[in-house]
């Protein structure tokens, strides 16, 4: 037998085609189990992959039912996450040049077997896809825009911080707020420390655009919770002396800073 051949059979062994989609919450299970930093089996840390191995198996190494509950952290060693999507690309590398070398020999039913189970990941693909469009759809909503880079918005909020107008605490989602790429688990509003027409006049500066249909006073609200942003930028325009608001000169000083840095 093809060595191929042999390998497609011993990954499916278990595929029926009633069964794809428990068929793939077994084998998504167990690669999360041999891939996650910490294994645990009725509170006790399992390490030995050797034991890891038998967890996935119906029967313990002494042929007897597995008796008690099993946890995975779901990260790697690194602190990453494991995510199904991962899962999925891992499956479609082995399996897709496999079936591909399948297709020339005369293994019809190993071949739909095959086809089976790969259209299935590919759905099943597509679909985490939408899900991760739509959510970063609706999670970039409630996002500023600005043509400022991850660098330049960290060094935005590093002069803020510097010149007291938000607080250190407040960094990680003050640059995720201004549009920056980086991940936070919980949005907490942040509390703007000095005048609000500064920080309506520093949104208004690196994300007012008047071809986007960005509601950027609604979206600031949000952020900042300081209400009638629009109305406090109309009130520091009709000052016919400055049209801008007191100590504005600061805000320009940390914008040019920030768009400086590389």
């Amino acid at each position: 037998m093809p060595r191929d051949i042999k390998y497609a059979k011993i990954h499916l062994i278990g595929l029926s085609p009633n069964n794809v989609d428990e068929f793939y919450i077994k084998k998504f299970n167990r690669w999360l189990l041999l891939k996650s930093s910490k294994v645990k089996f009725n509170e006790r840390l399992i390490e030995n992959p050797i034991e890891r191995f038998f967890l996935m198996l119906p029967k313990n190494e002494n042929g007897e039912p597995h008796d008690g509950v099993v946890e995975v952290s779901g990260t790697t060693s690194k602190g990453y996450e494991l995510y199904e999507y991962d899962f999925i690309h891992d499956e479609l590398i082995i399996l897709t040049p496999l079936y591909n070398e399948i297709e020339k020999t005369t293994n019809t039913e190993l071949r739909k077997q095959l086809k089976q189970y790969i259209d299935f990941l590919n759905q099943r693909k597509e679909q985490i896809e939408k899900i991760n469009t739509t959510k970063q759809q609706s999670i970039s909503s409630q996002q500023l825009k600005t043509k400022l880079t991850d660098t330049q918005l960290n060094t935005l909020a590093d002069e803020l911080i510097s010149k007291g107008f938000i607080a250190s605490t407040d960094k990680e989602c003050f640059v995720w707020a201004f549009g920056g790429k980086n991940d936070i688990n919980t949005f907490t509003q942040i509390k703007w420390l000095k005048k609000k027409n500064l920080c309506v006049y520093l949104i208004d500066k690196i994300a007012y655009d008047p071809a986007s249909p960005l509601p950027i006073w609604e979206i600031g609200s949000n952020i900042f919770d300081i209400q009638n942003m629009a109305q406090i930028k109309d009130g520091y325009l009709k000052n016919k002396n400055r049209n801008t608001p007191v100590n504005s000169e600061i805000i320009d000083t940390i914008i040019t800073t920030a768009s400086a840095a590389k």
